[in-house]
């Protein structure tokens, strides 16, 4: 048998043996595999970090408490957390998502803890970010080295529902810069 005929059914004889079965059936999958159509996944998901795991397998002290978002889509998978920072666009890396940005007087309100305001760092401007969760360590580094905050988001105020309906906004709106080609 070459690898481009498909494999001849297997006689009374040749069936005794189960080494020879089952040199049969692997064979037959190495035919089927040559013939089948390539599949791909073709799937883009967006949803709450560790939603399919079962609560029981997961230890307490793994879980955040910044509100965070799984986003996959084909075969990667990128894990979110969210948070309120008065850094400016340009420092944030590649994979850092802008969901909302106002003032500070107004983005503040997303945040776990209070803060106090007075009227000049009230006008700050300030946003609503997804960060990566690889990036994290980095991006923070970056935005208090330039002296900006980055405060954890409440995760009562801006939970899964509200960031699977931001990231969907931002996802469809039209983009602020044409890329050039």
């Amino acid at each position: 048998m070459n690898r481009f005929t498909a494999p001849a059914a297997p006689n009374a004889e040749f069936c005794r043996s189960a080494r020879s079965r089952q040199g049969f059936a692997r064979s037959a999958r190495r035919y089927a595999a040559l013939t089948r159509p390539a599949r791909f996944a073709r799937k883009a998901s967006i949803g709450a970090a560790g939603i399919l795991e079962r609560k029981e397998t997961q230890p307490m002290l793994d879980r955040s408490l910044t509100p965070s978002i799984t986003v996959t889509i084909g075969r990667h998978t990128r894990l979110y957390f969210a948070f309120v920072t008065t850094a400016p666009a340009d420092l944030d890396s590649p994979a850092t998502i802008t969901l909302h940005a106002s003032t500070f007087a107004d983005v503040a309100g997303f945040a776990a803890d209070p803060i106090t305001l007075d009227e000049l760092r009230g006008r700050t401007p300030a946003r609503l970010v997804l960060v990566d969760a690889m990036e994290l360590g980095g991006q923070r580094a970056r935005y208090r080295g330039n002296q900006h905050v980055l405060l954890h988001a409440d995760p009562g105020l801006v939970g899964v529902n509200t960031l699977q309906h931001w990231l969907w906004q931002r996802l469809q709106s039209p983009a602020a810069s044409p890329v050039a080609a």
